[in-house]
């Protein structure tokens, strides 16, 4: 993604986002001149987004002399010397090791590619996969913003298949703080989640929800304002820049007003209708509830997404949840569209089907 200063240069400029945490998952701490990294990501990401570019451009120079002058003026031997000299390197290696263990797998696909004297379109193809790999992000966060364990389904039956992941929240201090009355409200929600879920109906996600929910969104930006267009359930947001007014009614997304503080795009709702859910452990907010956002860049491919939510009627103090969002780099990325409606039909109107006939996906209902 280019800067907020640069999109701002480059009006109607779609920018598409994979909205998946990486430091959602358990961390394993580490000690020594390394362990800074190990143990805390999150303050490194400026340090990484240089790292990776900067890796981008070493590995875009031994495939450029491959094509220019041969297998013999290369030596793939820097593939791997340019992976283990930066600090990424070792901070992934422990806690995440799925990412860790696809970027050296692109790094010998192109290795291999070079050795073996294939055809220079074989060799970036072999790139691309693995810039494709430095981008892959780990993420439980809308599963629950709070850290949590890793716990059975909502429906046992599905197995392994929908079990929740760990996850180290989002939630600046861990927790949140919420009024006796609404806490006892939200451990009832998340006892009866299978069946009130807002997601599970395919109402909108609302705000902050939708922007780490598992599905893209895309920002455009236009003379005036700024949209954001999500994914899941076909969501969209105009963010009227400079703008004061109130909304009109409450909605599941509710009204934004946005300015730009530097390179920050600061982003006040309110209107929104309360039903919307925070995660898919029943945290909540209510009508009353209003949230400033903020999207600051931190480099080429990511953002630093804050929300600070306030509702007296449910918590005691206003609360922060910060988390990076990702840029999908996917050759030809395209956001498709996923209406969601005909797979909750069953769940909200099963019961007016005629007997006999077929749900969806050809079973007849007993």
């Amino acid at each position: 993604m280019q800067s907020v200063k640069s999109v701002r240069k480059n009006r109607g400029l779609g920018v598409v986002f994979g909205i998946f945490a990486l430091l959602a998952a358990g961390q394993v701490s580490a000690n020594g001149a390394i362990g800074d990294h190990v143990n805390d990501l999150k303050g490194h990401l400026g340090q990484y987004s240089e790292e990776v570019s900067w890796l981008v451009g070493k590995y875009d120079g031994v495939v450029d002399t491959y094509e220019a002058k041969g297998q013999k003026a290369v030596n793939t031997q820097q593939l791997i010397e340019f992976w283990e000299e930066v600090d990424f390197h070792s901070a992934i290696e422990t806690n995440y090791v799925p990412v860790y263990a696809n970027i050296w797998q692109g790094i010998y696909g192109i290795k291999q590619a070079i050795e073996a004297g294939k055809p220079v379109a074989e060799v970036r193809a072999e790139q691309e996969k693995l810039n494709s790999a430095f981008w892959q992000a780990l993420g439980a966060v809308h599963w629950n913003i709070e850290p949590h364990v890793a716990a059975y389904p909502v429906i046992p039956d599905l197995g392994a298949q929908i079990a929740v992941p760990p996850g180290q929240g989002v939630v600046e201090g861990g927790e949140i703080p919420y009024l006796p009355e609404a806490l006892a409200e939200r451990d009832r929600r998340f006892a009866s989640r299978a069946e009130e879920d807002p997601e599970t109906n395919c109402y909108m996600g609302g705000v902050p929800r939708s922007t780490y929910m598992p599905y893209p969104f895309q920002i455009l930006q236009s003379e005036r304002d700024v949209v954001i267009a999500y994914q899941y359930a076909t969501g969209f947001r105009r963010i009227f820049m400079g703008g004061e007014g109130e909304a009109p009614l409450d909605t599941w997304m509710g009204w934004s007003n946005g300015h730009w503080d530097g390179d920050t795009l600061v982003v006040e709702v309110s209107g929104l209708n309360g039903q919307s859910w925070l995660d898919r452990a029943g945290n909540y907010a209510s009508a009353n509830v209003r949230v400033t956002e903020r999207y600051t860049p931190l480099g080429p491919n990511h953002l630093q997404y804050e929300a600070v939510i306030e509702d007296p009627t449910v918590f005691s103090r206003p609360w922060t949840i910060r988390l990076p969002l990702y840029r999908i780099v996917d050759e030809d990325f395209r956001m498709m569209e996923f209406k969601c409606e005909p797979f909750a039909e069953e769940k909200l109107f099963g019961d007016l089907r005629k007997p006999g006939t077929e749900a969806p996906g050809g079973v007849v209902p007993e």
